[in-house]
Order: structure tokens, then C-alpha cells, then sequence
């Protein structure tokens, strides 16, 4: 059930429609504030403060280039702790189609000129979650692991206790890669795809992008694996394959780095979605349904592509 109205630093927000839900720490809705049709997205995140206020900022800086295909901030609300911006129709995509894709590839390489026409590291903040010191995340997912640990029951222990043996698998793999180049940093969205993406049937450009909040330095292969394997993105038959050939010659990607961060993203996904089930009633049924997925993991090394997305059930 979301809110009837909320009250802004700018007035009442009325007539709200939930556009989209961000797992869960924040909302997208359009809404009627003095008169005006807005897009009101809202956060309640312990740095909610935070969080908002480097999304208006990050959505300042490119509103102007890209105002065809973003909404521009109109004001940070610091009552409800939430953003204010430019009305936009439409509803999230349900599947991430061949037309979505292609959008979404076109979005991607505007971004791409802009962070090229930045300076490096100083424009924009480096996103979060990233693997620009730790080129293989390996080090996050042990936090993660690790967390997750502190916060489940004792008798979760021991089922649990396979998902370190994957971490240390996908360790293991990494010790055996040596890479002949360091991949390059563009500029990421980072939390990319259908979740956050607006469909408008009569306009022009029908596909807006909302919630910068991430928006921030990062690897191409990281953010290609993420948008890949990212829970919420359906996809379409056959479109996983045509975004990624799309991606690999938008960044140049290095093949096998991209392979093992598709694990790295698998193992990661999987992480964040036991902690969100950690308080629900069926965490342990849920537990083993997510250790049977990464069972069928094969972390050997010097297999193709299209094995690597077989393997990661995603062809």
C-alpha cells in the first residue's frame, strides 16, 4: 500500500501513483503538487539525506545533456526526505525487449561521452559497490558473507556455510587469471534496467531513466554483468545475447574479465537477496532455493561465453 499523499518542503503531494520500488529502500511516484504533475521519489534509507542529495546533484550534471531521456531535479525535499522532478508518463517496461535493449545500449553510450568529456575521478564520485581497487570484488563478497553471518540464527549456520564454499570457489578462480591488461573506468548508472526505466508510448523518446543515485565511476564489465544477472530484469528470448554483443563493442570489453565478473555478479545478487530475506518466515526454505541456483556453477576456467550465460541459466 503506498501513501495517499505525502508532505513535501514544497507543499502537499497528491493523486500519487507508484511508478516503481527500488528493493525496497525507495519509491518512484507521480504525483500533484500545487497544481503541477511531478515525479517524486522518495528514500528511507538510514543515509537517506545522503543518498538524495547526490542523486539531485548527479542528476543536475546530466539533465542538461540528456533532458531528452531523463527528468531534470527540480528540488531536493528535505521534509520527507525525498527528490522533486520534471513530470514524466509512463509506466517501468515488463520485459526488457529488443527495442528496450537498444535504448537502453543508445543511453549507455551517451553516458560513455560524457564521462570521456570528464575529468577522471573528479567530476563524479566512484560508484558504489565497485571493483575499481579490487578489480574481482572478491573482497566485497566476503563483507557481504560476513555480515550475513552476524545477522542470521544459529541453526542458519550451517546451511549457510555452503555459500562461503562458492565465494572461495570463485577465489580460487581469480588466483588463476592473469589478466593481460587492467580494464578501463567509465562512467556507470550503476543500478540499471527495467526497474528503472519509464515507457511513454506517445512520445518521441519513449524511454526515460530515472534514479541516478548510484551514478558513478566503475568497470564496463562490471556494470554489463550487474545489468545482466540484475533480479528484476526479464528478459526477452535472445536479447540477453544481443545486449551484450552490443555492449562488448560499445566498451571493447575484456572477454574473460567480463566472464568472471558474470560470476562475480551471480554470487553477489545472491547475497543481497538472502539479506533481504533474512526477517521473512521462509529465509531457510528460500536459503537452500538460492544455494540450489549456484550449485550448477561451474568456476572452471577457459570456457566460452556462451557457456558462461548457460552455466548462469541465462540462455
Amino acid at each position: 500500500m503506498h501513501p495517499e499523499q505525502i508532505q513535501t518542503s514544497l507543499g502537499l503531494l497528491t493523486e500519487l501513483e507508484l511508478l516503481g520500488n527500488q528493493g525496497g529502500n525507495s519509491s518512484i511516484y507521480v504525483g500533484n503538487l500545487n497544481g503541477e504533475r511531478v515525479v517524486y521519489k522518495s528514500s528511507n534509507r538510514e543515509d537517506a539525506v545522503e543518498r538524495v542529495t547526490k542523486e539531485y546533484r548527479n542528476l543536475a550534471k546530466i539533465s542538461s545533456r540528456f533532458s531528452d531521456v531523463v527528468p531534470t531535479p527540480l528540488a531536493l525535499d528535505s521534509l520527507s526526505t525525498g527528490l522533486i522532478m520534471t513530470f514524466e508518463r509512463g509506466n517501468p517496461p515488463k520485459v526488457i525487449s529488443y527495442e528496450v535493449s537498444n535504448s537502453m545500449l543508445h543511453f549507455l553510450e551517451r553516458l560513455m561521452s560524457l564521462g570521456e568529456s570528464s575529468n577522471p575521478i573528479v567530476s563524479y564520485e566512484v560508484a558504489t559497490d565497485n571493483v575499481i581497487e579490487d578489480i574481482f570484488g572478491i573482497a566485497q563478497l566476503t563483507k557481504r558473507y560476513e555480515q550475513i553471518c552476524r545477522l542470521i540464527h544459529a541453526h542458519d549456520l550451517e546451511t549457510f556455510h555452503s555459500m562461503r564454499v562458492f565465494v572461495e570457489r570463485y577465489e580460487h578462480l581469480c588466483n588463476q587469471v592473469k589478466l593481460m591488461h587492467s580494464s578501463k573506468v567509465i562512467l556507470s548508472p550503476s543500478d540499471f534496467g527495467i526497474h528503472n526505466i519509464l515507457l511513454d508510448e506517445k512520445r518521441v523518446s519513449k524511454f526515460k531513466f530515472v534514479d541516478f543515485e548510484y551514478l558513478g565511476w566503475d568497470r564496463p564489465e562490471k556494470l554489463v554483468s550487474d545489468t545482466i544477472l540484475h533480479p528484476k530484469n526479464v528478459w526477452d528470448n535472445g536479447v540477453v545475447r544481443s545486449f551484450l554483443d552490443g555492449a562488448i563493442k560499445l566498451y571493447d570489453l575484456d572477454l574473460e574479465y567480463l566472464q568472471i565478473l558474470l560470476f562475480f555478479s551471480k554470487l553477489n545478487w545472491t547475497l543481497i537477496g538472502i539479506r533481504r530475506l533474512i526477517h521473512s518466515d521462509n529465509f531457510s526454505t528460500e536459503l537452500l532455493k538460492c544455494i540450489q541456483t549456484l550449485e550448477k556453477l561451474d568456476f572452471a576456467g577457459g570456457i566460452s561465453l556462451d557457456n558462461t550465460l548457460e552455466i548462469l541459466g541465462m540462455r
